[in-house]
């Protein structure tokens, strides 16, 4: 969902998930993707908005999503 000021930081998160995934099915982005989640779905307890991203070697990241303006 978008609001007048363009993306709401879940849909930005949602589509960088979905960036992360296909650049990691095509070869492109060079790194073992096993899994991106969002936070929420993660069930990582923060009021931010963000992703983890699993790594096929065990290694997880949290990517957090702030709006700056």
């Amino acid at each position: 969902m978008e609001t007048e000021l363009g993306l709401t930081e879940q849909s930005f998160t949602e589509g960088l998930a979905e960036l992360i995934e296909l650049a990691t099915e095509e070869g492109i982005s060079g790194l073992e993707v096993l899994s991106t989640s969002t936070f929420d779905d993660a069930g990582v307890m923060t009021y931010n908005k963000g992703l983890v991203v699993r790594m096929e070697d065990g290694s997880e990241f949290q990517l957090t999503v702030v709006r700056s303006k």
